[in-house]
């Protein structure tokens, strides 16, 4: 939490981030946080609330998250950033991955197809009330709970055939 709550930061550099176990509420609230490199943190179990709130962040790198197994409202409140970016490795090599309102009210209009989210197990509010024009066809077939995942996505107009458990 070294950056919790920090109104100061408007663009974080790049720093060596591969021996970090956790990074829960890391920079939660950075409410001017805009810009945010593509980190290593393969070590990292958990993204919990790491970047909640941060209403600026709109240029976001592709962090390498394998082995993180929970996300939950990793990019919660994240209202600046429009797309996610591709080659992103969120919980890759992790299993029962959570992605409880990982994504909810984000200001997300596409996600890309190539980020893969086959360790995921529970996605309930993850892309709920985001701007979501389209949702690509990824595989979310070990998925057990789907409570309220594209819930008020008003702009979702286009639905890629997921590969969904059941």
């Amino acid at each position: 939490t070294d950056w919790y709550n920090r109104d100061d930061i408007v663009e974080f550099k790049h720093l060596n981030t591969s021996s970090v176990t956790a990074s829960d509420y890391a920079w939660y609230s950075c409410q001017a946080l805009e810009k945010f490199p593509a980190l290593d943190l393969s070590n990292s179990s958990t993204l919990n609330n790491a970047f909640f709130g941060c209403t600026a962040l709109s240029d976001f790198g592709a962090i390498q998250a394998d082995s993180c197994g929970d996300f939950t409202a990793a990019w919660q409140g994240t209202t600046a950033l429009t797309s996610f970016p591709a080659g992103a490795k969120l919980g890759t090599e992790a299993t029962n991955v959570n992605f409880t309102s990982a994504f909810q009210s984000s200001g997300l209009t596409s996600f890309p197809a190539d980020i893969d989210l086959s360790n995921g197990t529970v996605f309930s509010n993850a892309f709920r009330e985001t701007d979501l024009i389209s949702f690509p066809a990824i595989n979310l077939q070990n998925g057990i709970e789907f409570v309220n995942t594209w819930y008020n996505c008003t702009s979702l107009s286009s639905f890629g055939n997921a590969n969904l458990n059941g």
